[in-house]
C-alpha cells in the first residue's frame, strides 16, 4: 500500500521514465532543427505510452484471436472442430 501512495505522488517506472527522456529529446530536436513545425513530446515516445492508444481495427482483433487459438492448439488446449 505504501508504494501505491508513493507512487502516486511520485512516479516511477518505465512510463515517467519515458515521458523525462521525451522531454529531454524534444528540447535537443527543437533547438537543433531548422525549418519546419516544432517538434512535439509525444513524436519520441513509444506508441504503448502515448496518452491516446492507437485505435483497434476488426482486423486487428480477428489477427489477435487467431493467435490465441493457435497458441492454445499448440499446447493441446483447443479441441479440433467436430466436421
Amino acid at each position: 500500500m505504501g508504494w501505491m501512495a508513493y507512487h502516486s505522488i511520485e512516479p516511477f517506472g518505465e512510463m515517467p521514465a519515458y515521458w523525462r527522456n521525451a522531454m529531454l529529446a524534444t528540447i535537443t530536436a527543437n533547438a537543433h532543427r531548422s525549418k519546419g513545425p516544432p517538434f512535439q513530446i509525444e513524436d519520441f515516445i513509444p506508441e504503448c505510452f502515448k496518452s491516446t492508444p492507437k485505435k483497434q481495427t476488426a482486423e486487428d482483433h480477428a489477427k489477435a484471436l487467431q493467435n490465441i487459438f493457435a497458441w492454445a492448439k499448440r499446447k493441446g488446449l483447443a479441441k479440433e472442430k467436430e466436421q
